[in-house]
């Protein structure tokens, strides 16, 4: 436990480190001036080969905004996910130890009832010895008695009969000393066996406390990032019902006395299968959040993001009268990679009159993306594509202006942002202005 201590110290420390400088990271100033006159010639670093300037240009009637995606924030997403995934990795191993050691407890929960199951048959063994020596010395005074008045009975005196029953009565006494000190011996090693377990049981309590700690700061950040999206992570990750013990319930049976130790007995047995149950709880919570993440489409579905017409309400291009836009449109050369952003299964993949070819890919959780307009398809109905898979080539196919890509966030069949799936958390701006979003009437790139 004090690698995982150690280790999650470090990671915290390197997450403070990537959000302050992701909060520092701030877009080129003269970016137009940049584009005009070329790039400086450099050396090109690793963080320039994997992690380039990107920048959106938005077009309007009076203006044209740039939004820019710096290396240090691109830098920030990649470190969240491996922090994610580290910190679900230790969540495994803490609650892998945790099984360990209550499978440990157990073993030795059977060695002290062993060990008390014996200390009574000794007991009953001892009880059963005192007993037959009680008898034979009433029978022996009996005698005795019998040979005061006759002193030849038996050929024995007296004196012969006494040391006889001093004999017994020693030999009583040993073995009644003998079962005291057995007796004495066992309870010095259930008192040590009690106490170790004891010690057992307070850390384990401290490591599960730790774990469930851990755990709900991991269920926390994940739950941030999904309700960024605008989704409820209940609704997509449901929390299990608690099962309690219902004394209305129908229940029945024949009675037999309980032979074990009380469940209210000092071993703290019950908090420990209480805690036990809080974080295998939290561990299938962590897991199904992990699902929902896995499928979340929060990726982009082009290399180099342009935006020509955002979502909701626009002027129609066709019939210049207002109109609702279920999508994102954006603009590029024909032949531009379309990508899948997210895992999911192709539900269609095929023409549609006002969409032209077009693909739909199911993620699961009632999440839908759809990419049309597209020159050509690359994959079939039913097929499983993974995050970043080519799905087909921008083309102008359809109800179409130009060359462009309309892309689609469905969930349960309703319409949502897109661009709310493709910011994280609040590294994006929430909105776009809205003059951005404005047809200017002469773009040739909307459907």
């Amino acid at each position: 436990m004090t690698f995982i201590s150690n280790l999650r110290g470090k990671l915290g420390g390197i997450w403070g480190r990537v959000v302050r400088l992701a909060q520092r990271d701030k877009p080129p100033v003269c970016a137009f001036e940049t584009l005009r006159q070329g790039p400086a010639p450099k050396r090109e670093s690793w963080r320039d080969r994997w992690f380039p300037h990107r920048q959106i240009l938005i077009r309007g009637p009076n203006q044209t905004a740039a939004i820019h995606f710096g290396q240090r924030f691109q830098i920030a997403v990649v470190f969240i996910a491996a922090f994610s995934a580290l910190g679900f990795l230790g969540v495994s191993i803490s609650a892998a130890w945790n099984r360990h050691e209550a499978s440990r407890m157990a073993r030795e929960m059977d060695a002290l009832r062993t060990t008390a199951h014996l200390e009574a048959e000794h007991a009953a063994q001892d009880r059963d010895l005192l007993s037959r020596i009680s008898r034979e010395l009433t029978e022996r005074m009996a005698e005795r008695d019998r040979a005061a008045s006759d002193p030849a009975t038996n050929g024995k005196t007296v004196a012969e009969r006494q040391a006889d029953i001093d004999r017994l009565i020693a030999v009583r006494e040993a073995t009644i000393d003998r079962a005291f000190e057995e007796r004495k011996r066992v309870a010095a090693e259930r008192d040590q066996a009690i106490a170790e377990r004891d010690a057992a049981l307070a850390a384990n309590r401290d490591t599960v406390a730790r774990l469930d700690a851990q755990m709900h700061d991991t269920i926390s950040e994940v739950e941030k990032i999904i309700a960024s999206t605008g989704l409820d992570p209940n609704r997509l990750a449901p929390l299990k019902p608690q099962i309690k013990d219902d004394k209305s319930a129908p229940r029945g049976g024949p009675f037999l006395p309980w032979l074990g130790l009380k469940p209210d007995a000092d071993l703290g047995q019950d908090v420990g299968i209480e805690h036990a149950q809080i974080v295998a709880t939290g561990l299938d919570r962590l897991q199904r959040l992990r699902d929902v993440l896995k499928h979340l489409p929060v990726a982009s579905p082009v290399g180099e993001v342009e935006l020509s017409s955002g979502f909701g309400y626009r002027v129609d291009p066709f019939t210049g009268q207002a109109s609702q836009h279920d999508g994102a449109d954006f603009r590029g050369p024909r032949g531009t990679a379309i990508y899948a952003t997210a895992a999911g299964v192709v539900a269609t993949a095929g023409y549609m009159p006002e969409y032209g070819n077009t693909v739909d890919i199911d993620h699961g959780f009632g999440l839908m993306t759809r990419y049309a307009h597209l020159d050509k398809i690359l994959v079939k109905p039913g097929e499983a594509v993974v995050l970043h898979q080519k799905l087909g080539l921008m083309g102008a196919t359809g109800r179409a202006t130009g060359v462009h890509l309309h892309y689609e966030t469905r969930v349960n069949g309703n319409a949502r942002n897109p661009l709310n799936f493709l910011k994280v958390d609040h590294y994006v701006p929430e909105k776009i202005p809205a003059a951005s979003l404005q047809s200017d009437g002469v773009s040739h790139d909307r459907d």
